[in-house]
């Protein structure tokens, strides 16, 4: 796993970094950095729970079916959107019934969440 900061546009318009996984950044088509020069130099939390004080960024909730019936689950996963664009738009890049593939598992978007601030 490599790590990079990426530049996110908040809903303010400000541009913030995001530390993300890169392969993961790469695996979902559609999300593109945000663009312009960081504006606010400090890293937005996206593993904090979601009652914790600041920005937490916008996401996708992605979900994957594993094993046979009667051993079978879903797994969730979460994975910070960097520009509002990338949601928006008609048709938007990444929509819910998206798929992407990561790590040899393709992975269905359940549902997006929204930025929220405290």
């Amino acid at each position: 796993m490599a790590f990079k900061d990426y530049k996110y546009e908040g809903d303010d318009g400000e541009v913030y970094l995001v530390r993300m996984d890169t392969a993961l950044f790469d695996a979902v088509a559609g999300n593109t950095e945000a663009s312009g020069d960081v504006t606010k130099p400090w890293h937005l939390e996206t593993s904090d729970s979601r009652k914790s004080f600041g920005i937490k960024p916008r996401y996708i909730v992605a979900t994957r079916a594993f094993g046979v019936a009667p051993n079978n689950g879903v797994r969730r996963m979460t994975v910070t959107i960097l520009d509002p664009n990338n949601i928006e738009g008609d048709p938007p890049p990444i929509n819910v019934g998206s798929t992407y593939t990561y790590k040899g598992n393709t992975w269905t978007v359940s549902s997006l969440v929204g930025e929220t601030e405290k």
